[in-house]
This record gives C-alpha cells, structure tokens and sequence, in this order.
C-alpha cells in the first residue's frame, strides 16, 4: 500500500513574509464539465483561482471559458499548466484513460496532485495512483455522491474513505480536522 497524504497539507501556507501568493499564481484543473463536474468548476472559478477546464465536448466548456477559465484540448494540456487537477467523470475507463493514457495526465509537466471524484472504485483508483506516483504525482480518492442541485449549491462534499488509522486519531482526539475528513484515501 501506498503511503496516505494527509489532505489538509493542500490548505495553502502565507508565503515567508506574510504576503499571500497571488492569483495569477494558482491554476487548477478541472476534467469532466458535465452535470456534476460543471457546477462544482463553477464554484471554484474566481479571483484567486486561474481555472484550466477540458471536457470533450467544446460546449461544456463554453460557459466556464466566458467567465474567466481558459481551455483546454486534452487532460495532458490541463496538466501541463495547473499544479492540481480534479476530475469528475463518468466511468472507470474514461477516468483511466485521463490518467494514464497517451494524452494523460500522467504525461503532464505541472500536476502535483490529482483529486479523482468519480465513484469508480478502489482497484481502477489504486491502478491510477500507481501509475501517477511512478511520475510524481499524487492521486487523491474523493468520490462524490448526490445529484446536480446540491453540487450547484456547494453542498454534498466527498465521502471520506478513511482507513483504519485514520479512524483511530478521530476517535483519539488527534485527528488534524476534528471532525469526518472530508476528502478521501490518498497516496504518494
């Protein structure tokens, strides 16, 4: 098994002397824009977040690009220009195909982290995280559930998948968050 991230070391730190760092500074990626994907890009698209989207359909993209987010012809593109890439998509082979295929994210020469929020299951997950530590890119397991209209809304965050550790510093007290982690299994 690979070894856990510990989701709460994205929060981003003040720089050393006190100043934040700029938005110009933050790309995210953001793959999949469709009925849940769309709306939470749309959430995250602001003044302090340079948005990267792609999608295969170029009219998914069309809202997010007028409101600020650049796009986008392939997950590799994606990940060539943001340090961090979210994926929303809609099954196990598309999702391991934005990973690890030709045009991958694997392949791209920003991306540190990838968060997946497909529900595709631990194997294909383990498979991709593999895959993208041989290149230095952690991979987050976040699986989202509920439908479209609470995603709009920023409600419905990801289902944790603690393992037993994790657990355990909950129930002890230690857990960094105090509460239900809110993201799910990572590896290095």
């Amino acid at each position: 098994m690979l070894p856990l991230l510990d989701p709460f070391e994205l929060q981003r730190e003040p720089e050393p002397s006190g100043a934040r760092v700029s938005s110009a500074q933050f790309n995210l990626g953001f793959l999949g824009l469709g009925h849940m994907g769309r709306p939470m890009a749309e959430r995250v698209l602001g003044p302090d977040v340079r948005l990267h989207v792609f999608d295969p359909s170029s009219q998914a993209m069309d809202a997010l690009t007028q409101a600020g987010a650049v796009r986008h012809t392939s997950p590799r593109s994606v990940a060539d220009a943001a340090t961090i890439v979210m994926a929303c998509l809609p099954s196990r082979a598309v999702s391991e195909e934005v990973a690890a295929g030709r045009d991958g994210i694997a392949h791209g020469k920003s991306v540190e982290i990838y968060v997946e929020m497909s529900t595709i299951g631990r194997d294909s997950i383990e498979s991709i995280a593999q895959t993208l530590s041989a290149r230095g890119i952690r991979a987050v397991d976040a699986p989202i559930t509920g439908r479209p209209g609470p995603a709009c809304r920023g409600q419905g965050p990801p289902r944790s998948r603690c393992d037993t550790s994790c657990r355990a510093r909950r129930r002890s007290g230690n857990c960094r968050s105090g509460r239900r982690r809110r993201a799910g299994r990572c590896w290095r």
